[in-house]
């Protein structure tokens, strides 16, 4: 029998590690579930339009949508859902959840039928992760598949390869402090010993009786977890209520802990994330999404805080695009679409190795997934005695050129530097900065003992804390309103309106240097708090009228039969 015409699934793989050893082939009788991205409903609204309507509008025009509005909108179509079904049943997988989020239906089965439906062999390779310790995962040895009748329909597929990718952007001061329990938190004078984050925000004009109750802060956590323990010593220690944390597994990964109580660990970053989220938003709550350090995984942990209807959402992972397959970076995108059209601001730290994002590749690097025109990317300063007359850009902050996204309409409006790598303009970060330096950092309690930590990884909980607060104050009078996208008020209202410092001392992150109104190093500068409130305020009007205009029916499937829907390898 002859094998049915098929076409290629190109730019799906992330890029395999130069140093991977080969182990042969993956066990073909292990369940897996990969994630088929199908195409917008053919006919259907345009969703990046409404992305770009929503910029143009004041928060207080925003008509933001429900999760069962937007599904309805711009979910995958009936068809198309049947489409991949039918591919499914022929190939021996199971259709699992349709995500209207990410356009993607979860596909599950054994390696051996994934490998023949989409006519690639998956191997098993061995290398050092991340985190510098040796991992074993799973890769497609070529480029998947799928049969030309389904060309038109999908677009992209993520969960073949379970290459970890994403590190955590923090870094631990080289003085760790031990104090008795009931000991001073420390003074402004000594930086030696780190800042608690409620001093570090109230440095940039957060107010102590900030609250943000009755709001939710995603935290997305791609390894590590916490002990509660360490939670409630830290807040009764700062004086904050501890927040109601809620732990929500995502692909089966969950709170765990590694012991031993290094805060060199993934362990450090979920409790820098929590901590200084609690210490900043003091009444907001906490869903830690823990995913699988995977494409997959960050994806999945993104749509599912989306479609949970959260108020910010803070990433404090990532690695350079360099590292990342094209699809998972649209899929990543569409994403935070969602997000902005449910009114959620995500966050993102744009990196702790300069502008080479740790690639010894001789360029300039953006890190993902805060490279995303639909990221807010969170840069780091150096703040000396919580002093912002003396805040400086610190040198390690991530920042560079897009090599993979064009310039946003909202960076438009700002002097944008040139890619040192081709001399052009594209999106560009990061987009907003704060304390990041070590040698100032964030004083965080784990595993019983006090570290100070810095990095950018602080800075993206840091801003998704601040955005919760001033969701707090919009709804006040009006529990519906949402913050919304948060670039467009950075390089419109907030820049217009002096609410940021902008950080010009001539230092670099390598490749780029410090300039008037935006850099590749500290992005707009840094937030005054009060004058951002202020500004977000102002001439606040109630939220339009529903307004949902059911979409354009698709045209049918191609006709029945398909003869070629089962496509395999025999």
């Amino acid at each position: 029998m002859p094998t049915p015409p098929s076409v290629p699934l190109s730019g799906n793989v992330p890029p395999k590690p130069p140093e991977a050893s080969p182990l042969g082939s993956w066990d073909g009788n292990d369940v897996v579930e990969v994630s088929v991205l199908l195409r917008p409903q053919p006919g259907g609204a345009d969703l990046a339009e409404r992305v770009a309507r929503l910029r143009a509008q004041t928060p207080g025009a925003r008509r933001h949508l429900s999760h069962a509005e937007f599904q309805n909108i711009y979910g995958p179509s009936q068809d198309d859902v049947e489409a991949v079904s039918d591919f499914a049943n022929a190939n021996n997988l199971q259709v699992g959840e349709r995500s209207s989020i990410t356009g993607a239906v979860t596909l599950r089965g054994r390696v051996a039928d994934i490998s023949r439906a989409f006519r690639v062999e998956i191997g098993a390779y061995e290398s050092t992760g991340p985190d510098g310790q040796p991992l074993v995962f799973r890769y497609p040895n070529g480029t998947p598949k799928i049969p030309r009748w389904l060309g038109g329909v999908v677009e992209g597929i993520t969960g073949l390869s379970t290459r970890p990718l994403a590190r955590p952007h923090f870094v631990v001061g080289k003085e760790a402090i031990r104090p008795m329990p009931g000991a001073p938190v420390p003074t402004p004078a000594s930086s030696r010993e780190g800042f608690t984050a409620s001093a570090i925000a109230s440095a940039y004009g957060v107010p102590a009786n900030a609250s943000g109750k009755g709001q939710t802060i995603a935290i997305i956590e791609l390894g590590g977890g916490y002990v509660a323990r360490d939670m409630e010593f830290y807040c009764k220690t700062l004086g904050v209520p501890l927040p109601k944390i809620t732990d929500v597994s995502v692909d089966g990964a969950k709170n765990s802990p590694t012991g031993g109580g290094s805060p060199a660990t993934a362990d450090g970053e979920v409790l820098l994330d929590m901590q200084v989220a609690a210490a900043v938003a003091r009444s907001s709550n906490q869903q830690v999404y823990f995913a699988p350090n995977t494409e997959q995984g960050l994806i999945n942990a993104v749509a599912q805080a989306v479609r949970d209807g959260v108020t910010s959402i803070s990433i404090s992972w990532g690695a350079s695009e360099a590292e990342w397959s094209k699809s998972a970076m649209q899929a990543f995108d569409r994403a935070c679409q969602a997000a902005i059209a449910m009114g959620i601001p995500v966050f993102a730290a744009a990196g702790d190795d300069g502008s080479t994002d740790g690639l010894r590749n001789g360029r300039s690097n953006a890190d993902f997934p805060s490279s995303s025109p639909n990221v807010v990317a969170c840069g780091g300063t150096e703040l000396p005695k919580l002093d912002r007359n003396q805040e400086t850009a610190w040198e390690k902050t991530g920042g560079a050129v897009s090599d993979v996204w064009p310039v946003p309409e909202y960076q438009k409006q700002v002097p944008l530097p040139p890619s040192v790598n081709d001399g052009q303009l594209r999106r560009t970060v990061p987009d907003l900065s704060a304390n990041a330096a070590p040698a100032t950092g964030y004083r965080i309690y784990i595993n019983g003992k006090w570290h100070v930590f810095g990095g950018t990884s602080a800075v993206s909980p840091l801003l998704a804390s601040m955005a919760s607060l001033l969701t707090h104050r919009l709804q006040i009078p009006q529990p519906e309103r949402r913050l919304g996208d948060f670039n467009a008020l950075l390089y419109g209202k907030f820049l217009k309106g002096g609410a940021l410092r902008e950080i010009n001392d001539g230092s670099s992150n390598g490749q780029y240097k410090t300039a008037p109104t935006y850099s590749a190093v500290t992005g707009l500068g840094t937030p005054n708090f009060a004058k951002m409130l202020q500004l977000t305020l102002a001439g606040f009007r109630g939220p339009q009228k529903p307004e949902v205009k059911a979409p354009t029916p698709p045209p049918q499937r191609p006709g029945p039969g398909r003869p070629d829907a089962g496509l395999g390898l025999g």
